[in-house]
């Protein structure tokens, strides 16, 4: 039991890690889109 889950261990963590990446950059982008836009709409403001 105990080496089938440390084999099952390394498995899910790799699948999981290009996962948080991929997802970080699509929050990254996500706000500095959104920043463009406010920045944006305060310079019509201004």
């Amino acid at each position: 039991m105990a080496p089938g889950v440390t084999v099952g261990a390394p498995a899910i963590d790799f699948p999981l890690s290009p996962l948080l990446v991929a997802g970080g950059m699509c929050v990254l982008a996500e706000v500095f889109r959104r920043g463009r836009l406010l920045s944006r709409d305060v310079e019509g403001l201004v």
